[in-house]
């Protein structure tokens, strides 16, 4: 691959000693803030991640789950990670931590080597600089096992790094070839969004290869209707086999979703076929074909071995969507997630959040300036990168043979569009909160942002270290103070706290009860399981949690502080108005509000920062 013009790196030794250093510093920087994040954990744990603890407490037992509880997606890896960490060091939240930030800083060596390599020095410390000082919203998923986000992005960049070390396949060694089909059969049962990495470098595979080459010369000027018919048919059948779920009539879309997949496969194989036939290195790409094949089912054994042996067959993760979603998408993309995947206030106001990491039209004036300069930067960045890089764009959507100068600008520009893409027509795309699906889109656009700092470095050093500090550092460090504020000033599971409920629940001898779903694991995990909490709305991840609080003849209704004084008065003494309060909640569980219904209450006290309600089944 050809590097940039103006990327181009200084090859004298004393030079490459300063920017390793440099490098290296900037990932202690980014591993730095990830393990101080980590450590404020009794202000930011919840029951997704506490779910992780169980998973690894229960490995350390002699359990192998394969997914994460409560559903047949994103693979257990960093359970398992977790599970020897907290062997090493003991059960609690940090250690739990350690084996995600480990990841994350072996992604950021990873980053900086793919970068420095395709774009050169300046851009590898530009851009992990970006990813070393995130905004809130980027680190909130980055320093903790909640979606497997530190595995998905070290397997992501070693594929890219697998896939742009060698320009020739034959060139690739088997050994290679092996550990590129071992990466990407564990990418994919570690998270769904690792094909956002694989479609993307399949694409410029088949454009930038001699027998995409002699077919686009085969076609001549049909080519055109290539582009105007085959093209747009295809794009129409993906949309409808991966984002039609949600569509009404069901009977009507069902069966379309059903032909839309099957015309897919049909067409890929046809493809593959006639790719086969026309091609002169058949015994390279079948040999090639061959190790990748057995190191993807090495690499996704836990998958398929699941579901051979153990029945637990794959699910899904998107939601139900409909084309009439794709305008609230496009506002919620617009107005909440990228202005906050960069670190900047969102546009409109967020009820129920620190104001301090709220809108923007909320702030004080100089900062309005300042955010405001930030995000012309940054949309500026990236609109000129794309129009650098038309002619690669051009090749894809007229399907022309792409050039190797061209192809890490197609690839780039994929890999920041892919998820965007995937967010406007996806029913997963709900609230501000949908920004963990742009983690690769942050990845890319960071390279992105490093370029256009770079060529502005080559005209004005001055212009660019104001750009760098507008753009990276001030939002960065801004966000990363504001959330020091915001976790200080609410330490929900302070360990005195979590130990006085832990200790009233011991002396009233109560082994079953429910919480909100974003509490109670995390209170099952701290309470190292004494007690099997189970929510009363949202999904019950821990079945046998649910069997015991079941049958226990006395069970505890656990409400924290904040959430009780939006459901239940701080006043209310009754069974029915607790009832009332349940219902309020937001996917309340009706079997559990007629428990509430036909028990007895035998005690209400506060507890720390928790209301305990102690009910007892009417015989």
């Amino acid at each position: 691959m050809k590097r940039e013009p103006t990327q181009l790196p200084d090859a004298r030794p004393s030079t490459t000693i300063r920017v390793m250093i440099l490098l290296a510093l900037i990932i202690a920087l980014g591993v730095g803030i990830r393990i101080w994040a980590a450590a404020q954990w009794s202000g930011n744990f919840d029951s997704d991640e506490a779910i992780f603890g169980l998973m690894a407490r229960h490995i350390n037992e002699g359990e192998l789950p394969v997914y994460y509880y409560g559903q047949h997606y994103m693979g257990s890896v960093e359970a398992f990670l977790a599970a020897g960490m907290i062997k090493l060091f003991g059960s609690g939240v940090f250690p739990l931590r350690l084996g995600s930030v480990l990841l994350f800083g072996i992604f950021l060596l990873l980053h900086a080597k793919l970068v420095r390599k395709l774009w050169g020095n300046r851009a590898a410390i530009i851009s992990l600089l970006v990813l070393a000082i995130p905004g809130w919203w980027i680190l909130n998923w980055t320093y903790r096992p909640v979606v497997n986000y530190g595995t998905l992005l070290l397997l992501g960049t070693l594929t890219l790094l697998f896939t742009q070390t060698h320009s020739k396949i034959q060139k690739v060694w088997s050994w290679k070839l092996l550990a590129l089909g071992f990466t990407c059969g564990l990418g994919i049962w570690t998270h769904p969004m690792f094909t956002f990495y694989l479609v993307p470098i399949g694409i410029v595979f088949i454009l930038g290869s001699p027998e995409w080459e002699y077919l686009s010369a085969k076609l001549g000027n049909r080519r055109h209707a290539v582009r105007w018919f085959i093209l747009p048919g295809a794009m129409c059948l993906i949309v409808l086999a991966l984002f039609s779920n949600g569509w009404e009539p069901t009977k009507l879309f069902q069966p379309l979703k059903l032909l839309s997949f099957t015309l897919l496969a049909v067409t890929t194989a046809a493809f593959a076929l006639l790719f086969w036939r026309v091609s002169h290195r058949r015994s390279d790409l079948l040999r090639s074909a061959m190790f990748l094949a057995m190191g993807f089912i090495l690499g996704n054994f836990p998958q398929w071995g699941g579901w051979l042996l153990g029945g637990i067959r794959p699910g899904v993760l998107s939601n139900p969507s409909t084309p009439g979603g794709i305008i609230t998408n496009l506002g919620l993309l617009t107005q909440q997630m990228y202005p906050s995947l960069w670190g900047l206030p969102p546009l409109v106001r967020l009820s129920g959040f620190n104001p301090a990491i709220d809108a923007l039209w909320q702030r004080p004036f100089w900062q309005l300036v300042l955010w405001g300069l930030a995000s012309n930067l940054i949309t500026w960045a990236v609109v000129v990168y794309h129009w650098k890089g038309r002619k690669s764009t051009s090749s894809m959507i007229t399907l022309s043979p792409l050039q190797k100068e061209d192809q890490s600008s197609l690839l780039l520009i994929l890999l920041f569009a892919f998820p965007l893409l995937a967010c406007l027509f996806s029913g997963n795309t709900d609230s501000i909160w949908s920004v963990r699906y742009l983690i690769i889109t942050w990845q890319a656009g960071s390279i992105m942002l490093a370029l256009f700092l770079t060529r502005l470095y080559d005209r004005s050093k001055q212009i660019a270290w104001i750009g760098v500090l507008v753009c990276v550092l001030l939002p960065g460090l801004y966000n990363t103070l504001d959330i020091r504020s915001r976790w200080r000033a609410f330490p929900l599971y302070d360990a005195q706290v979590v130990e006085q409920l832990e200790n009233y629940l011991s002396q009233k001898d109560i082994r079953g009860g429910y919480a909100d779903y974003w509490f109670v694991y995390a209170l099952d995990y701290l309470t190292e399981e004494r007690f099997n909490l189970t929510p009363y709305n949202g999904i019950a991840r821990v079945p046998s949690y649910e069997n015991t609080t079941d049958t226990t003849s006395i069970q505890a209704f656990i409400l924290n502080q904040m959430v009780s004084e939006k459901t239940v008065s701080d006043t209310a003494c009754t069974l029915e108005e607790l009832a009332r309060g349940l219902t309020k909640a937001s996917w309340a569980n009706r079997d559990v509000v007629n428990r509430v219904e036909k028990a007895s209450l035998q005690e209400r006290k506060m507890v720390g920062n928790w209301y305990v309600w102690l009910t007892e089944k009417k015989r």
